[in-house]
């Protein structure tokens, strides 16, 4: 089979737009979940702030599911069980026992708020 320049070039932007996404986007932690479905997902947390409002207590925890991103927006402050909650919501999925081992997960990042830059803004 042969494949003609432009084919050449297409696929090559194709996987290089790919290889660019993954780069652009900072991994603060990934992990493989297996849902109750029996089906295999991969996490990504991108970024974690607080500070919205100026308030610490208001924030944000942006993630990914297979490549999907998803934002959790907080008010009364980052805690896991709150964001194990959201992800769940996202998968579809009510086990509770994934649920706990997703907040293990998060407990074990051990990430710390960024602050809000109102700057960017």
């Amino acid at each position: 089979m042969k494949i003609t320049k432009q084919q050449l070039r297409k696929i090559i932007k194709e996987e290089m737009t790919k290889v660019l996404r993954e780069v652009s986007q900072p991994v603060l932690g990934q992990t493989t979940l297996t849902t109750s479905f029996r089906t295999q997902h991969t996490l990504k947390i991108t970024d974690l702030v607080s500070g919205y409002h100026g308030d610490s207590s208001w924030g944000a925890l942006d993630y990914t599911i297979d490549g999907e991103a998803f934002e959790w927006e907080f008010h009364s402050g980052y805690y896991v069980e709150g964001a194990a909650v959201n992800i769940m919501s996202n998968l579809g999925d009510k086990n509770e026992a994934l649920e706990d081992d997703i907040a293990a997960w998060l407990e074990e990042l051990d990430l710390m708020p960024r602050p809000f830059d109102t700057d960017a803004w």
